[in-house]
C-alpha cells in the first residue's frame, strides 16, 4: 500500500474537531474507515471540553503510519493495535490516538488480553469495550453507531456494561474501579446487574498493578461525587487499600465521609484526609503504607505522611509548636491553613483552630519561619567566638528566644544575648 499524501506540508489544526475531520478523511482516501470513539463521544454527548481525541480504525499501526507520513506518529501501545498521531495547531500540539479495530482473547491476569486480534468491524470492535456510554461510535457523515444504548444511558445517569457484565469484570478487572470512577466523576447510578457483578467479581483488583489502581482511585476521590461512591462501595476499595476497611463502621462513613468534598480536588489533601482517618482509627504508619500500595511518588508520600500525620497530632497551641508545624509545611509549599482545614474536618475543636490562626498570623507578621528567619547566623557566632555543636544549640536558643520570650530579632539585641551563651561554655 502506498499512502494517498496531498498534505506534505499540512496546516496546522484549529480543534480536536478539525483534527478528527482531518484523520477520518486521510484514513478515508486511502480506502480506510475510522470512527472517533470511547470518552471522545460520550464527552461530546454531556458538552464537556474534549481534551483528547481516540479514533479506531480498519487501518493496521503500519498502515497508519504510512497514511500519515507527513506527520510524527509513535508507537504508543503497538502490541494492542494503538499509534499517537502528532498534529501541529495553532499554537502547541494535538495528540491523537488511534487503534486499530480489534477482538479480544481470554484474560488470564485479570488485566491484559492474552493476544489480541485484529478485525475490519467497527461493530466487533464496540462490543469489547466495558460500559454502554463508552461504546459509542461517531463519524461526519455515517452519524452515531451506538449498538448498546450508550445514549439513553446517558439520559438516564447510568452506568451499565456492555454485554454481560460478569464477563466484562472477568475480563479485565481494573473495570471494576473505572466503573466507580466514572460514578463518582458523573454522579451516575450503577444498573442493578452491573452492580451485582462489580461486587462479586472486585476481590480481582488485587491482582491489578499499582500503577493502574493509582491512576483510577486518584482521580475517584477528587471527583464531585467521591464522598457518596466511598460510602457505598468502601468495600471495593478496601480489596487493594485494606487500611480504609476502618470504613466498614458506618458511623465513621457517617461522620466523615460527606466532608471530603470540603478539601481542594487536590490528592495530596484527599489522600491525606483518607490516611489521617486510618491513623486515628488503625494504622501508626497509614499514609507511607497507602502510598506505597498505591506506588505514589516520593514527593507525594512524604507530603501526604506529613499533611496527614500533623493532621491527628495534638499540637500544643503556642508558638514552638505551631513554627515547627509551618516549617516542615514548607518544605512542601504548603501553608497552616491547609493543615487547619484537615484538623477542623478530623474534630478539633473551632477554639484551638483560631487560637492556631491568630499564632500562624502573628508568626507570619514577624517573618517568622525557622533558623533562616534569624537577623544572625552562624558566621556572627563564629565570630564571636563559638565552635562546632554549640553554634547549632546558640542558634536554636536565639530563635526559642524569639518566640516565647518576644526577645527583638534585630543583629545587635541577639548577639548581645549569644554573648550571655558564650559565657557559659
Amino acid at each position: 500500500m502506498s499512502s494517498n499524501s496531498e498534505d506534505l506540508s499540512p496546516e496546522p489544526v484549529k480543534s480536536y474537531r478539525d483534527a478528527a475531520l482531518y484523520c477520518i478523511e486521510r484514513l478515508e482516501a486511502n480506502n480506510f474507515e475510522a470512527y472517533v470513539v470511547g470518552g471522545t463521544v460520550r464527552d461530546i454527548f454531556l458538552g464537556r471540553e474534549i481534551s483528547d481525541l481516540d479514533l479506531a480504525t480498519s487501518a493496521l499501526p503500519e498502515e497508519v503510519h504510512l497514511v500519515f507520513s507527513a506527520h510524527k506518529v509513535l508507537d504508543t501501545g503497538i502490541k494492542h493495535g494503538t499509534v499517537t498521531l502528532i498534529l501541529p495547531a495553532a499554537d502547541s500540539e494535538l495528540l491523537l490516538e488511534i487503534t486499530t479495530y480489534r477482538l479480544e482473547s481470554t484474560y488470564s491476569d485479570a488485566r491484559h488480553p492474552d493476544q489480541v486480534e485484529f478485525t475490519n468491524s467497527i461493530e466487533e470492535d464496540l462490543a469489547r469495550r466495558d460500559l454502554t456510554i463508552n461504546a459509542m461510535a461517531c463519524h461526519p457523515n455515517r452519524g452515531i453507531l451506538d449498538p448498546y444504548g450508550g445514549q439513553q444511558d446517558l439520559k438516564a445517569e447510568i452506568l451499565r456494561a456492555v454485554g454481560k457484565p460478569r464477563e466484562r469484570y472477568q475480563e479485565d478487572a481494573l473495570r471494576i474501579l473505572r466503573t466507580l470512577r466514572f460514578a463518582a466523576e458523573l454522579g451516575f447510578s450503577i444498573e442493578e446487574h452491573t452492580e451485582q457483578a462489580l461486587l462479586a467479581s472486585c476481590e480481582r483488583l488485587a491482582l491489578v498493578a499499582a500503577e493502574r489502581l493509582n491512576v483510577e482511585f486518584l482521580r475517584l476521590i477528587t471527583a464531585a461525587h467521591s464522598p457518596r461512591i466511598m460510602d457505598k462501595y468502601w468495600s471495593v476499595i478496601a480489596v487493594f487499600l485494606p487500611e480504609l476497611s476502618i470504613l466498614a463502621d458506618s458511623d465513621v462513613r457517617k461522620s466523615y465521609l460527606p466532608q471530603l468534598n470540603q478539601l481542594p480536588a487536590q490528592v495530596a489533601d484527599r489522600l491525606a484526609y483518607l490516611s489521617a482517618l486510618a491513623l486515628l482509627y488503625r494504622s501508626a504508619d497509614a499514609a507511607a503504607t497507602i502510598c506505597k500500595r498505591l506506588k505514589c511518588s516520593k514527593s507525594l508520600t512524604k507530603e501526604v505522611s506529613c499533611l496527614s500525620e500533623y493532621a491527628v497530632r495534638a499540637i500544643p497551641v503556642n508558638k514552638l509548636s505551631v513554627d515547627e508545624a509551618r516549617q516542615h509545611l514548607s518544605r512542601f509549599e504548603r501553608s497552616l491553613e491547609d493543615l487547619l482545614l484537615l484538623k477542623t474536618l478530623l474534630g478539633q475543636s473551632l477554639e484551638d483552630i483560631e487560637e492556631f490562626r491568630k499564632i500562624d498570623q502573628e508568626l507570619s507578621a514577624a517573618n517568622l519561619n525557622g533558623l533562616r528567619s534569624l537577623d544572625i547566623d552562624g558566621q556572627d557566632l563564629i565570630a564571636l567566638g563559638f565552635e562546632g555543636e554549640a553554634i547549632g544549640a546558640a542558634l536554636d536558643n536565639l530563635y526559642k528566644a524569639v518566640l516565647c520570650e518576644n526577645l527583638p530579632n534585630d543583629k545587635a539585641t541577639l548577639l548581645e544575648r549569644a554573648n550571655t551563651y558564650l559565657h557559659r561554655i
